[in-house]
């Protein structure tokens, strides 16, 4: 039975010179000029054709184990990973996170997403059309503007009440800087959350939120009053400026890494076992502080006018 040989276009123009060289009517001379190869070179490739007849110029390289081919034990380390309920909704970066953090070898994110998309644990995105918006420049300093906002959402996938994150995020790095449970977005639990925020790390210039009625007077013809908060008041005696973003894309970090937290924090509490708000709260600071070490370096807030923080006794 004739053996079958499967070369490519490459492959079949090598043996044409190498077999002119072996018939002498091809100059050993011209023939490594013509294949780009040295004499030397030349000369190992027609002792391996006349050892292994035309399978000689098929390169060693074909059908063999890849360097870069992800080991198999990694791969099964892998899909050993989802086999937990808790771990069935991770994406490729977050589960090489946690796989660093539970001691296992680092697998680069390509190999784990290749791997979880051969075993349907994974179905790739198509990139969808972002509408554009101009970039607003960031804050030169940090603790110079903080970006704040309220997240609500079911924070516990339906083992305790839907509740409202509370998000401070710096303008001039992203930095996340306080966070806090709280049953919704209130003006009670928003001054409690910035004298927190205040009590670690000082005054800011300025808070930037949203148009909630917690920050402005949002009801039409509201006549009584000085159209201000009781929030956006006690700011003003504390020295703080305020000013109410027009639109979600102008405060983007913060609401970038409320999706960040919709996917990442959500995982960890259910991986935790939380299930109530003061648990929830307890959980935040050790989140916040592995999320600065893995992702963020934050050096000390910037404090202007003083050295020392202002706080009004709520």
């Amino acid at each position: 039975m004739e053996e079958r040989i499967s070369m490519t276009i490459k492959d079949l123009n090598k043996l044409e010179v190498l077999t002119s060289v072996q018939k002498h009517k091809l100059k050993r001379a011209k023939a490594a000029e013509i294949l780009g190869v040295g004499q030397r070179q030349l000369r190992r490739m027609l002792r391996r054709l006349e050892a292994e007849g035309p399978k000689g110029v098929i390169s060693r390289k074909v059908g063999a184990r890849g360097n870069r081919r992800l080991d198999p034990a990694k791969r099964a380390l892998i899909v050993d990973f989802f086999r937990d309920p808790d771990h069935y909704d991770f994406g490729p970066t977050l589960t090489q996170e946690y796989l660093l953090a539970s001691g296992g070898p680092k697998i680069s994110i390509t190999a784990i997403r290749n791997v979880m998309i051969k075993n349907e644990l994974w179905q790739p995105k198509l990139m969808r059309k972002l509408n554009v918006h101009p970039l607003r420049p960031r804050r030169a300093k940090i603790g110079e503007l903080i970006q704040l906002d309220g997240s609500e959402h079911d924070w516990f996938e339906g083992r305790g009440p839907r509740c409202t994150l509370l998000v401070f995020i710096d303008d001039a790095t992203s930095a996340t800087l306080h966070l806090k449970f709280v049953k919704s977005e209130n003006t009670f639990d928003y001054l409690l959350a910035t004298r927190e925020y205040i009590e670690k790390y000082g005054r800011p210039e300025t808070f930037y939120p949203d148009k909630h009625s917690v920050f402005r007077v949002n009801r039409e013809g509201a006549l009584s009053g000085d159209g201000k908060t009781q929030f956006s008041r006690t700011l003003e005696e504390l020295e703080i400026k305020l000013i109410c973003a027009n639109s979600p894309q102008a405060k983007g970090r913060v609401e970038r890494r409320n999706r960040d937290f919709q996917n990442r924090l959500i995982k960890a509490m259910r991986i935790a076992k939380i299930c109530d708000i003061e648990a929830a709260n307890a959980f935040l600071p050790p989140f916040l502080d592995n999320l600065i070490k893995s992702s963020l370096k934050l050096p000390p807030v910037h404090k202007t006018r003083t050295d020392h923080f202002c706080q009004r006794i709520i």
